[in-house]
């Protein structure tokens, strides 16, 4: 029997074709960010998390014509906020006066776990032999997954993504540690796309070039975007106000937004 979700789903499908997820935690304190949270203070960087990722649905839910061109799904954790990101979204739903932004539960397991369950959920079964169809239709045509530590990703980037996922099984976004920002695939999905996220070590500077060799070895063609920073240290984040301060005039008015809000996280923090 179809589920409400399948249902849910099945409609995402009728209005687009794609569908992008926004990989991020709930912003606990001490659970988010960690690595700034050492020098900039937990607190401090939980509201920045919490910043980046309000920003980013913000930015991918819409242009100034409020025209969307895939459907957005908050890809939340841990399990035990499911319930309270829900509320957030529904909130921030209502503000936007329709139904944006759906959130589904990363669920268990390694962070290639996780994004694996993701794309296979959006995509179809991809556990059978290469020359057998797929068990169940795919969802979406095409899956895009972004982290929320690269707040300036915006929606021409998206869009050169899917795009190359015209030409291309699979499009990486490389970040300059040495991870990446964005990862696409297209259906049908290769049988052997789990292999694409076993046994990495997520935490290391080549886990681009190790998932690079990983899609061309299951016989996958990729195409790439320009290299982003991600915002894990102080250093980083100091780079991001800086960018942010020199590009301000000419920036959108999100990207100002962002700007100043990241600001006022400082500084009450500072004066406190």
């Amino acid at each position: 029997m179809m589920s409400l979700t399948d249902n849910k789903q099945k409609r995402k499908q009728t209005e687009h074709s794609s569908v992008l997820g926004v990989m991020a935690k709930f912003w606990q304190p001490g659970r988010v960010k960690t690595r700034l949270g050492s020098t900039i203070g937990m607190e401090r960087s939980a509201q920045l998390h919490q910043l980046f990722v309000g920003h980013l649905l913000s930015e991918m839910t819409g242009d100034e014509s409020g025209k969307r061109g895939w459907h957005t799904q908050w890809v939340s954790s841990p399990s035990d906020c499911l319930e309270v990101s829900r509320q957030q979204i529904s909130l921030w739903n209502l503000e936007q006066n329709e139904q944006c932004v759906d959130v589904v539960d990363q669920g268990e397991g390694d962070l290639g776990d996780r994004m694996y369950r993701w794309f296979d959920r959006q995509l179809g079964a991809d556990d059978l032999a290469a020359h057998e169809p797929p068990k169940r239709e795919a969802i979406f045509q095409k899956a895009i997954l972004i982290g929320a530590d690269c707040p300036l990703i915006c929606r021409s980037d998206i869009t050169l993504a899917l795009e190359k996922l015209r030409h291309s099984d699979a499009v990486l976004g490389p970040a300059a540690d040495g991870g990446y920002y964005l990862i696409g695939f297209r259906a049908p999905l290769n049988p052997q796309t789990k292999r694409v996220f076993s046994e990495i070590a997520w935490s290391q500077d080549d886990v681009f070039d190790v998932t690079c060799q990983r899609i061309k070895e299951v016989g996958m063609t990729v195409s790439f975007l320009p290299t982003q920073e991600d915002v894990d240290t102080e250093v980083e984040l100091n780079r991001l106000r800086t960018s942010l301060a020199e590009n301000f005039p000419t920036s959108a008015a999100s990207v100002k937004r962002l700007s100043e809000s990241i600001d006022q996280v400082l500084k009450t923090e500072h004066e406190s």
